[in-house]
């Protein structure tokens, strides 16, 4: 790549990085610092933040600071290879990630297809278990690649040295369907069957506020399957890339491809903040609480204007109705947005 190439490729992932990082920590923040955002969705929510921060962290070594540092070489060289600059941290998030979207699809369809239920959702005593699983896999799925990455001197970055010709074969077809196919596959098959129960079949529920909370509904199914697209948009190059370097690889220009499915990756961490929370009015009102310092252990109370001395009985008395009132309406308000997000 000439030197205008590689200066615009570290510009491109300085900026997604700086975005997708701010996001994902601000989303850690509003859920872990504001008591009414501890929910089990929510914390599903903060993993899938530290996973796409892994990702986003750890592919920065090589894309952004690769000319501001000399690799060291030989068994220290291996080493820096398969904790840092190798990606390995990096690509166990984007797996941790994949993972994480397949939870929050499931819990989706629980919650529009059975929302008065508690025996199918994601609750408190099985969160812990399902965060552990999750974690645990994309360990797991990821630890050879913490075995393979070794520095290579000669080329002057890290590669992977395969014990066998067909073990990296395997492994990318293994990728190919474990992280695009399965995943990609059942969430269209769940955000299916929403689509089907919110905007098809037809029965009466005897709630309040039943248009607004059809249309919360909806609206979250929109954003649900923004994020299944993009998700497929950015994954599958990817992984098809890692598929044709295993089975092909004189077919294809590493240079270039590659950084370029990397870079649709860490836009998918980057955007995932902004179409999973950004959406949501609850996480916007604590967010801008957060952004002026105040952190809430409760409900995040609106805006009082200080009543002055001289307004008499009557004048209280109306304004302590209104408030009632308005209190009550924000309490069903929120039950369902609960039910909608």
């Amino acid at each position: 790549m000439t030197t205008a190439e590689e200066v615009a490729i570290v510009v491109a992932f300085s900026i997604v990085t700086v975005i997708g990082v701010t996001g994902n920590i601000l989303v850690c923040l509003v859920v872990l610092l504001n008591k009414p955002m501890r929910t089990p969705m929510n914390y599903l929510l903060v993993n899938l933040a530290i996973s796409d921060l892994l990702l986003l962290i750890f592919f920065s070594p090589t894309f952004i600071f690769k000319g501001a540092y000399t690799h060291p070489g030989g068994l220290a060289g291996d080493v820096l290879c398969s904790l840092v600059t190798g990606e390995s941290f990096a690509w166990m998030g984007g797996y941790a990630s994949a993972l994480f979207l397949v939870a929050i699809a499931i819990e989706r369809f629980y919650a529009v297809t059975n929302p008065h239920s508690n025996l199918v959702s994601i609750t408190n005593s099985n969160l812990k278990i399902l965060v552990v699983v999750c974690w645990l896999f994309a360990i797991a799925w990821n630890a050879i690649g913490f075995i393979v990455k070794r520095y290579n001197e000669q080329l002057g970055f890290c590669t992977m040295e395969w014990p066998a010709d067909y073990s990296f074969k395997v492994y990318s077809a293994l990728c190919f369907v474990v992280l695009g196919v399965i995943p990609i596959c059942t969430m269209c098959v769940l955000y299916s069957r929403v689509i089907h129960q919110l905007w098809f079949r037809r029965e009466v529920e005897q709630v309040n506020n039943q248009e607004a909370d059809r249309q919360r509904r909806k609206k979250a199914t929109k954003m649900v399957i923004v994020v299944s697209f993009i998700y497929a948009l950015s994954w599958i190059p990817e992984l098809s890339i890692f598929l044709i370097v295993a089975y092909a690889p004189t077919s294809i220009r590493g240079d270039i491809a590659y950084p370029a499915s990397v870079a649709m990756v860490t836009f998918n961490s980057a955007i995932n903040p902004i179409i999973y929370s950004f959406h949501n009015e609850r996480f916007r009102r604590h967010l801008l609480n957060l952004l002026r310092c105040r952190v809430s252990g409760g409900r995040v109370a609106p805006n009082n204007r200080t009543v002055g001395a001289g307004h008499n009985n009557t004048s209280a008395g109306l304004q302590s109705i209104s408030m009632s009132d308005n209190a009550n309406k924000s309490i069903a308000g929120n039950k369902l947005e609960n039910q909608a997000y």
